[in-house]
């Protein structure tokens, strides 16, 4: 902001923020478990120059985000399903021992 940054450059690059800089060993080792609700930075998406399809590491780097995401989402839908069951259970219940 202060180094003379065009409106081009600030609606291309945001501010980093510290939860931006914060290293997530996913990056590191793609097989390490507990990070399934880990976003990426959003300088991560960025394509730099044109990039983003040169770097074997940058690769497999967005297939496994990639992969984790689906697998989030197959998880959301999952559960969706199971609240939707979950209420229709407990309404029948109550409308069951009402009736006792």
């Amino acid at each position: 902001m202060r180094l003379g940054a065009t409106d081009e450059d600030l609606a291309l690059y945001r501010p980093l923020d510290k939860k931006d800089l914060h290293m997530k060993t996913a990056v590191i080792e793609a097989s390490t478990s507990g990070l399934r609700n880990v976003n990426l930075a959003w300088f991560w998406t960025m394509d730099v120059a044109g990039d983003r399809g040169s770097s074997e590491w940058m690769d497999k780097f967005y297939r496994v985000n990639w992969l984790r995401a689906r697998a989030r989402y197959e998880r959301w839908r999952e559960e969706r399903v199971l609240v939707h069951s979950e209420m229709a259970w407990t309404i029948a219940t109550f409308k069951r021992n009402a009736e006792r």
